[in-house]
C-alpha cells in the first residue's frame, strides 16, 4: 500500500520546533472567540481615542525662492543667501525652524497671550514666549519641494484659523527676516569696506612716499643711470685685471727661465722680456746690422782682408757688450713681476669694490621693485573696494527681496488627524493581530500533536493509519459506540490492521501491544476495533485487557471489570482456557483484565508472560494486548521488553509534544520499537489525502444500502 512505510525508511525521532501554518490555522479556529474578542477591543479602544482626542488641522503657504539673474551690479559678495545653491536653499528652510526666527513670529503675533493659540492655564498663571516658541515648533513644519525652488511652509492646529494665520505670518515674517538679513550683511560689508579702505590709504601714503625718497637712500645715487655707469667700469676693470694678471703670469714665466739660463746669454736673448728691455734692444738691433754687413763683406773680401777683420772684431765686441746688458735685463726681470703682482692686487681690489657696490644697488633694485609692485597692486584693491562700496549704496535702493508668496494658506475644511475610518480599521487590526498573536501563542505553549506529518516528524515513526474524530450522540452508550463504528471508521480500521500486518513481515509476530502516552487517547476503542477487524479478516484473534489499574475494555465487552481474567493467569490462580470468553464478534475472543492486584508490576515477571502468551498463541492467530498509558504506570514498559510487536496511539489534540517524545523515548529504551503511530481523533480538516480515504467506502456502502 502506498501509505504504509517501508521499516527501513523509519528514522530518529525528532525534536519538534517552528510553527505548522495548518496548526496555527487550527489554533485561530478553535479560539475564533478570543480572535473577534480582541478585535472588537481594538475597534473599541480605537472609537475611544477618537472621542478623547481633538482634531488638527492643516495648511500651507508656498513661498518661492528666485534665482538672481546677472546685473552690471555684482552682488555675489554682499549676498549671503545666494539661492543658487542647494545647500543654501537648505539652510534657508532650516531656518525657518530656528528659535531665533520663531521668536520673531511669536513677539509680531503676541501669541503667548492668544487664548486661540495656547488655552489659558488653570492656575491663571499666563504662558512665557519659551512656552509659545515651543509650541509654535511643533505647529510649523517646512520642507523644500525636490528639483524645485518651492518651499512649503505648513501649519497645523486645532483651530483651522489659527493654523491659516500661522502659516502667513511665518511665510511674511520670513521675506521681512531675509530683508532684514540682507540689510545687515549689507551694512557689515559697507563696515568692514570702510576700514579696509582706511588702512590701505594710509598704506599707500607710507609706500607712496618712501618710493619717492627712494632715490635719495640708495647707497650709489640715482638708479637708472648709476646702474649703468657701474656696469661699465666694471667691464673695464675686468679688461684690465685680466690684462695685468696675463703680464704677471709671463713674467714669472721668463723670470723662471731666466734663473734657469742665468749663465747662457744667448738663452736669454729668446726671452722676449730681455730682447726687449730698453738697454739690450739697440744693441741686438745694431748686432743684426754687423751681422748682416759682414755677410756682404765675406762675399767681397776675404778673411784676411783688413775690413773683413774689422768687422769680425765689432760683432765680437758688440756680442760682449750684447751679453753684458742681457745679464742686467734678467736680473730687472724680478723687478717688473714685483710691479705686475702690486698692479694686479689693485685692480683685483678695485674690481672687487665695484662688484659690492654693484650687488648692493641691485639689492636696492629688487627692493625698490618690490615696493612698486606692492604700491601697484595696493593701488588696484583701493580702486575695487571703492567701486564695490559703491555698488552696495546703489543696490540698497535697487535689490528687492528675491523670496516671494505664491500660495497663500487657506482656513482647512477637513482634520488631518484623527482619520476616523483609518483610524478604527487600524484599531481594528491591531486588535486582529493581538488576537491571532495570543492564540497562536496559547497554542504553541499547550502545543499538541493534531497532524500526521507533526507525528512522523517528531517520533520518526510511520503512521500506520489515521483514524477520524467520532462524536458519541447523548443517548449513545459507550459500548455502543465503541462496538458498532462508523463505516468509515470500519475501513479506517482495517486499513490499520493491513498496515500492521504487512510491517510485521513474519508470522512469528503474532503478538500485537496498544498503548499510549496518556489516558484519554483512545487505545482502548483502537484496541477493541482493531481486534475486530483483525478477526474479520478470519484470523482467529485474542484481545486481552493487560490494563489491570482501570480495565476500561473489560467494563465494555464484559460489563463487570471484577471478573477473572489476566491478572489471575500470571498469578497463577487461573487457567487460560477458564478466562477466555467467545464475543458476538466471529473469531474474537476477549480475556478481561481479571481480578485486582496490590501492585500489578509485581505479577508481571517476564517468565509469567511469557508462558501466558505461549499458551495463547497454540490456540489464537493474533493476540492484541491494551495496555497502560506509558507515562502513567511502568506496566506497559514491562511488558514492551516481551512482546514481539507494539502499536503506539497517539491522540490528536489530547497530548503534547513533549509527551509523546517522553514515551517515544521510554519505549526504545525496552528495544521494542513500535511498528508505527495510529493516528486517532483525527479532525477532517487535519485530514492528509494519503490516509482520509473512509467517506469513500462509506459512501459506497450507503448507497448499497439505500439500493436495496
Amino acid at each position: 500500500m502506498d501509505n504504509i512505510p517501508n521499516e527501513e525508511q523509519t528514522s530518529a525521532p525528532v525534536t519538534a520546533g517552528g510553527l505548522d501554518l495548518m496548526d496555527c490555522l487550527y489554533a485561530v479556529k478553535k479560539r475564533l472567540w478570543l480572535v473577534a474578542l480582541t478585535t472588537v477591543l481594538g475597534i473599541g479602544c480605537s472609537i475611544v481615542y477618537l472621542a478623547r482626542t481633538t482634531p488638527v488641522f492643516a495648511t500651507r503657504s508656498v513661498l518661492l525662492i528666485e534665482q538672481r539673474a546677472a546685473q552690471v551690479v555684482r552682488m555675489d559678495s554682499v549676498e549671503q543667501t545666494d539661492a543658487r545653491y542647494l545647500d543654501v536653499m537648505n539652510t534657508l528652510v532650516e531656518t525657518m525652524r530656528s528659535r531665533t526666527f520663531l521668536q520673531r513670529v511669536v513677539d509680531n503675533l503676541n501669541l503667548q497671550e492668544n487664548p486661540n493659540f495656547l488655552p489659558k492655564n488653570e492656575n491663571g498663571i499666563p504662558h512665557t514666549k519659551e512656552e509659545a516658541v515651543g509650541v509654535l515648533a511643533g505647529c510649523i513644519k517646512t520642507s523644500l519641494r525636490k528639483n524645485t525652488r518651492l518651499v512649503d511652509i505648513g501649519a497645523e492646529h486645532a483651530n483651522p484659523e489659527i493654523a491659516r494665520l500661522l502659516a502667513d505670518s511665518v511665510a511674511k515674517e520670513f521675506i521681512l527676516f531675509g530683508n532684514d538679513q540682507r540689510m545687515a550683511s549689507a551694512q557689515a560689508a559697507n563696515e568692514y569696506i570702510n576700514d579696509e579702505l582706511s588702512k590701505l590709504q594710509d598704506k599707500l601714503h607710507r609706500t607712496e612716499k618712501a618710493l619717492q625718497q627712494f632715490p635719495q637712500v640708495m647707497h650709489t645715487g640715482p638708479t637708472e643711470q648709476n646702474q649703468d655707469i657701474t656696469v661699465d667700469q666694471l667691464k673695464d676693470l675686468n679688461a684690465r685685471f685680466s690684462a695685468a694678471r696675463a703680464e704677471r703670469l709671463s713674467l714669472e714665466t721668463e723670470r723662471a727661465r731666466a734663473i734657469e739660463n742665468a749663465h747662457n746669454p744667448e738663452e736669454l736673448l729668446k726671452l722676449p722680456s730681455v730682447a726687449g728691455h730698453p738697454i739690450v734692444a739697440p744693441l741686438l738691433a745694431a748686432l743684426v746690422d754687423k751681422e748682416s754687413n759682414l755677410v756682404v763683406l765675406r762675399q767681397q773680401y776675404k778673411s784676411k782682408h783688413p775690413k773683413y777683420i774689422t768687422a769680425v772684431a765689432e760683432i765680437e765686441s758688440l756680442k760682449a757688450s750684447l751679453y753684458q746688458k742681457a745679464m742686467e735685463a734678467s736680473e730687472r726681470i724680478s723687478i717688473s713681476c714685483s710691479i705686475a703682482k702690486d698692479q694686479e692686487d689693485k685692480l683685483s681690489k678695485s674690481v672687487a669694490a665695484l662688484e659690492q657696490v654693484l650687488a648692493q644697488r641691485n639689492r636696492d633694485m629688487v627692493d625698490y621693485n618690490t615696493m612698486k609692485r606692492e604700491y601697484d597692486s595696493d593701488r588696484a584693491m583701493y580702486e575695487s573696494m571703492r567701486g564695490r562700496m559703491k555698488e552696495i549704496d546703489v543696490t540698497k535702493g535697487v535689490d528687492g527681496s528675491p523670496i516671494k508668496i505664491v500660495d497663500s494658506a487657506t482656513v482647512p475644511g477637513v482634520p488631518i488627524r484623527p482619520q476616523k475610518f483609518m483610524s478604527v480599521v487600524e484599531g481594528g487590526l491591531f486588535g486582529l493581530a493581538l488576537g491571532v498573536a495570543g492564540t497562536i501563542g496559547i497554542h504553541q505553549f499547550r502545543r499538541r500533536l493534531r497532524t500526521v506529518g507533526q507525528v512522523e516528524k517528531l517520533t520518526g515513526l510511520p503512521v500506520l493509519g489515521a483514524l477520524m474524530k467520532r462524536t458519541k450522540a447523548s443517548t449513545e452508550n459507550p459500548k455502543e459506540f465503541v462496538l458498532h463504528p462508523q463505516g468509515n471508521d470500519i475501513e479506517s480500521f482495517r486499513a490499520l490492521q493491513t498496515a500492521i500486518s504487512a510491517r510485521k513481515k513474519s508470522e512469528d509476530r503474532r503478538v500485537l501491544m496498544i498503548t499510549s502516552a496518556i489516558p484519554g487517547e483512545g487505545k482502548t476503542y483502537v484496541s477493541i476495533n482493531l481486534a475486530m477487524a483483525s478477526a474479520q479478516s478470519c484470523a482467529k484473534t485474542l484481545l486481552i485487557d493487560a490494563d489491570m489499574r482501570k480495565k476500561t475494555c473489560s467494563r465494555i465487552l464484559s460489563n463487570v471489570a471484577n471478573t477473572v481474567g489476566f491478572s489471575d493467569v500470571l498469578a497463577g490462580n487461573a487457567r487460560l482456557e477458564n478466562v477466555v470468553a467467545s464475543t458476538e464478534v466471529p473469531n474474537l475472543f476477549f480475556m478481561a483484565a481479571g481480578e485486582n492486584l496490590r501492585s500489578p508490576a509485581e505479577w508481571l515477571s517476564p517468565a509469567a508472560l511469557k508462558s501466558t502468551l505461549g499458551k495463547a498463541l497454540e490456540e489464537f492467530d493474533q493476540i492484541i494486548l491494551d495496555t497502560p498509558p506509558v507515562l502513567a504506570v511502568s506496566d506497559s514498559l514491562i511488558m514492551a521488553a516481551e512482546i514481539q510487536a507494539v502499536c503506539y496511539v497517539v491522540g490528536a489534540g489530547k497530548v503534547q509534544f513533549r509527551e509523546v517524545e517522553r514515551a517515544c523515548k521510554l519505549l526504545a529504551e525496552t528495544g521494542n520499537q513500535p511498528l508505527g503511530v495510529a493516528l486517532n481523533f483525527m479532525e477532517k480538516q487535519w485530514g492528509n489525502e494519503d490516509y482520509y480515504y473512509g467517506d469513500y467506502y462509506a459512501k459506497a456502502e450507503y448507497e448499497a444500502v439505500s439500493s436495496d
